[in-house]
């Protein structure tokens, strides 16, 4: 697939992704656990932008007690899997709510 194959590809798996997630908070994450891309509720969800997102650490917007069960999700996951949706608590320090977090590690990324 040539380059720019792969990117028409990746717009549309992420416009897929967001056509589900309107009204929620689509993050993509490296393999080093920073955020990429960010898209959808994240001001509403969090008082962060999604510009304000990119490069953080996906974990630091959980709890304590979650990151270690987002750990292990994350560690676990089978290429186009998903897990969830789980029940977890945002980060105190950030803002103090609930949500429900689904994921799927996609191939190739």
């Amino acid at each position: 697939m040539s380059d720019p194959d792969a990117k028409l590809k990746k717009q549309r798996d992420q416009f897929l992704a967001f056509a589900f997630a309107s009204a929620d908070l689509f993050l993509e994450i490296s393999e080093s656990g920073k955020i990429t891309f960010a898209l959808g509720a994240s001001k509403g969800m969090t008082g962060i932008t999604d510009k304000e997102m990119m490069g953080m650490n996906w974990l630091s917007l959980f709890s304590a007690f979650d990151q270690a069960k987002l750990i292990d999700r994350l560690e676990n996951a089978r290429l186009g899997k998903r897990w969830g949706p789980e029940l977890v608590d945002l980060n105190e320090d950030i803002i103090k709510r609930k949500g429900i977090i689904t994921g799927i590690k996609m191939p190739g990324m």
